[in-house]
């Protein structure tokens, strides 16, 4: 069997292993859906760490299937240049590269497009696009339905020209074409609904269409084998579909899960942390058994050992890893080097997609230089100097890595026996940002981070009750400390024990997830704590400040202030 650095043929293009990134929205492109440089960035340095095939976020073919402002653009010939220069610089560093074309359907609004949202049928839809709302498209035309099929074949005419190795069509999650496969979405009562046959037309007419206007040329199709949703897709009837798929042009699929009406919720589309590692696997396994092209597996398969196993026990042929490359795009060069101990974990929190939604450009928890690729680039320091950190919190933490690794001298105090400051709290509450938790998932950060220190060479001293003069004794050139804070009496003494022992009682499970408590506790309850810093200016000593007392909720900024303070010149 092979393994998961051999190379792989899709229709004569040729991918140095069976690693993909798969496509995920970064809102990096320019307002009118131009390629920034910024966006080459975070690409390049995903093609840089080794990954083989690198499959661009979704573009819409039609205006009227954007689903999220700063999405990629290709509707219109202008987009082709900038688009040349993406494929350009990502083949120089030895990726291959796939764009993926996706109509959003009825999962995108009129304020986002400019025009009415258009779907197989009138069915309602949540849509979330900074906020929520809920809207019933115009349900397609015959002609409709023609003129987006012609458009599906134009952008992928378009990419060839831009020079991708390969064209995904988005068949997956609830978007235009999955919405014509799922009788959830699908109540024609014509040609495209009804039969498993009628709702895979329009599908296998936009595969047809596209496959005439490439010619010889790869055709990827992504689908949910399963939407995880009463009445939706099943594993069997997706078998079938991927028969006829395979049939009407398509090179390789790539087989995912879940949809926006799944149950219990649409999360599974990214499984989050606390669902099984592998989850899609199953399905993707099943499809590779009835069709004689290339599958892709996805969905949580970070750890290398079983993103190994997938490949070499023939459950897929290729690999993707979405979150972990976000988090760690350097993660395929460290495998093939057997260097797994340094990958920066992804801990399924969610955050890059909930940020995204939430109209963010893309960011990750654990990883602050992510989407900022072009602006922190790890350099030594132009002046190396002694910095003492005061707190082993991850922000903290990050901080004394990137300043150890820039060339400073670093010691990290710590007033607890271990590291990882309030994040191990965190990590024992039911929601970790607004994802149920899984404990040791979350601690496999922290694990990291020390490993990191460690063999960096960053001094770090544990147990410790910092004073302005012990600080001052090691002569630091600059001191990074957290403000602190502390609860106000008793809660001082009993929030914590009743956060430990939660889980059991499940009494504090509305910190998590109601606003008025998050306040009470992370705030209203919670004094700040500056003699440290007022002492040590007085003593002249200069400070960064990372954080922010009244928002240990908010990791995502912390790891962003503590990347400024250690890229300073």
């Amino acid at each position: 069997m092979p393994s998961l650095f051999d190379p792989i043929e899709i229709r004569g293009v040729r991918i140095r292993n069976r690693i993909v990134m798969p496509p995920m929205t970064t809102r990096q492109a320019a307002p009118d859906g131009s390629v920034t440089k910024e966006l080459i960035g975070y690409y390049m340095a995903r093609a840089e760490g080794g990954t083989g095939l690198i499959t661009v976020e979704m573009a819409a073919p039609d205006p009227a299937g954007r689903h999220r402002a700063g999405e990629l653009g290709i509707t219109e010939e202008r987009f082709v240049s900038g688009l040349s220069s993406l494929t350009t610089q990502l083949h120089h560093a030895g990726a291959a590269v796939a764009i993926q074309i996706g109509h959003a359907g009825g999962n995108t609004r009129q304020d986002v497009t400019g025009y009415p949202p258009v779907a197989p049928s009138a069915t309602p839809h949540v849509v979330q696009e900074q906020d929520t709302r809920t809207i019933v498209p115009e349900a397609l035309t015959r002609e409709g339905i023609r003129s987006v099929v012609t458009a599906f074949a134009t952008a992928a005419e378009r990419a060839k020209r831009a020079g991708f190795d390969v064209v995904e069509l988005h068949g997956a999650h609830g978007y235009l074409i999955a919405q014509f496969l799922s009788p959830l979405d699908n109540h024609r009562t014509d040609q495209y609904g009804g039969s498993l046959a009628n709702r895979a037309r329009f599908a296998l007419e936009v595969v047809q269409a596209c496959r005439q206007r490439v010619g010889d040329f790869p055709l990827g199709f992504r689908l949910s084998a399963d939407e995880f949703a009463p009445g939706g897709v099943t594993l069997g009837e997706a078998k079938e579909a991927c028969r006829w798929l395979v049939e009407a042009g398509a090179d390789v699929l790539h087989v995912s899960g879940g949809c926006y009406r799944s149950v219990p919720s649409a999360a599974i589309i990214a499984p989050p942390m606390n669902y099984p590692e592998g989850l899609f696997l199953p399905l993707a396994a099943a499809i590779k058994k009835v069709v004689k092209v290339p599958v892709i597996a996805v969905g949580r398969l970070h750890d290398p050992a079983l993103a190994a196993r997938a490949v070499e026990e023939g459950h897929a042929d290729m690999v993707a890893l979405g979150r972990q490359l976000i988090a760690d795009p350097e993660w395929a060069r460290k495998v093939e080097e057997k260097r797994p101990e340094e990958i920066r974990p992804c801990i399924a929190c969610n955050t890059c997609i909930d940020g995204m939604r939430e109209g963010s450009k893309i960011r990750c928890l654990v990883n602050p230089v992510a989407g900022r690729e072009t602006v922190y680039q790890l350099r030594p320091a132009s002046r190396p100097r002694r910095i003492v950190v005061v707190g082993a919190g991850p922000a903290w933490m990050e901080a004394a890595r990137m300043l150890g690794l820039r060339g400073h001298q670093v010691v990290l105090f710590e007033q607890e026996a271990q590291v990882g400051g309030r994040l191990r709290l965190a990590a024992k509450a039911p929601v970790f940002q607004y994802v149920e938790t899984n404990e040791p998932t979350v601690l496999k950060f922290v694990d990291f981070l020390g490993g990191e220190l460690r063999w960096i060479g960053v001094e770090v001293r544990l147990g410790e009750r910092v004073t302005a003069s012990q600080v001052a004794a090691a002569k630091p050139d600059v001191v990074v400390l957290a403000p602190g804070a502390r609860y106000c009496v008793p809660f001082n003494l009993i929030f914590p024990r009743l956060l430990g022992t939660q889980r059991a009682s499940g009494r504090l499970s509305v910190i998590s997830t109601r606003p008025f408590m998050r306040r009470l506790f992370y705030d209203r309850l919670r004094t700040p704590d500056i003699a440290l810093e007022r002492g040590l200016r007085a003593l002249g000593v200069e400070v960064r400040r990372i954080g922010d007392c009244h928002r240990p909720g908010k990791t995502p900024e912390a790891m962003t202030e503590a990347a400024e303070v250690a890229f300073e010149p």
